[in-house]
């Protein structure tokens, strides 16, 4: 004789579940393109911090962009009073531009002309994407990332994001924008991972997110979600990222005509 209890932690959307949602939204005018994650197993919250950009790093990057012998190269410093209040280096070689901060690189390319009317393919922006990778080694994000591709009028918009328990890391990632003659702007951010918390929490599945946001969106004009995927975000969207913070599991709302993508905590479905 013996006891037992049984534990289920794994649950997943039918697919006919799926298609009621899509129908549902699609009465609402609301259109969704990507595929919706299915799965909402038990997730636990993390515990991250910027990863300083270090001497090391920054010099290997710079010869990666500009050569070992970095002619024409010009340096140039200044300090920045908006998130961090902190100094930022400038590297400029003739119409490129890197500059570093404490958690921070941006690189733009003023002799790349934006095609406001490109014909870019995925492909093309995703090997243009690899080969800019490539320059800030791969080691920084890791050799596997997640990828997201959006087309835009100029090309394309490609993130890399730092994977973690296989779920993107929002405050880890490499965002470029491509272009027909190759990436004309990016901006890089690392955060580390420093613990994981040992108890794994329930999170609301795909359907009652969008359930959510049909509450909040309302248009009379077809509104479209290109994307919404699972990763960890911290709880405090937007603030300046210092210290160590926690990220829990967060739904990331990519949505045409808004600039700036919604952040749903998946724990509580409060939209960020």
């Amino acid at each position: 004789m013996g006891n037992y209890q049984k534990y289920v932690t794994t649950y997943k959307l039918s697919d006919e579940r799926v298609e009621n949602i899509i129908a549902f939204l699609n009465s609402e005018n609301i259109e969704v393109l990507e595929e919706l994650p299915q799965s909402c197993s038990p997730i636990s919250s993390i515990k991250i911090a910027p990863q300083n950009i270090t001497l090391e790093y920054r010099e290997s990057v710079v010869d990666s962009f500009f050569g070992k012998e970095r002619t024409g190269v010009t340096i140039t410093e200044f300090f920045e009073d908006v998130e961090y209040n902190n100094k930022l280096r400038v590297y400029k070689g003739g119409d490129k531009s890197l500059i570093f901060g404490m958690y921070k690189i941006s690189f733009s390319d003023e002799g790349i002309t934006v095609n406001t009317e490109s014909n870019l393919s995925e492909k093309e922006a995703l090997r243009y994407a690899a080969n800019f990778y490539d320059l800030f080694g791969d080691d920084k994000l890791g050799k596997k990332v997640k990828i997201f591709y959006k087309k835009e009028s100029y090309g394309a918009d490609i993130t890399y994001y730092e994977l973690y328990n296989n779920l993107p890391v929002f405050d880890s990632y490499l965002y470029m924008k491509i272009t027909d003659e190759g990436v004309f702007e990016s901006t890089m951010q690392v955060s580390e991972v420093k613990e994981e918390n040992s108890i794994r929490n329930d999170i609301y599945a795909v359907d009652q997110v969008l359930f959510k946001l049909h509450q909040i969106i309302k248009s009379t004009e077809v509104v479209t979600i290109n994307n919404i995927v699972l990763g960890y975000g911290r709880e405090q969207v937007g603030n300046a990222f210092l210290l160590k913070e926690t990220a829990v599991p967060m739904y990331k709302v990519t949505i045409d005509n808004l600039n700036i993508p919604l952040f749903v905590n998946s724990y509580t479905n409060e939209v960020k």
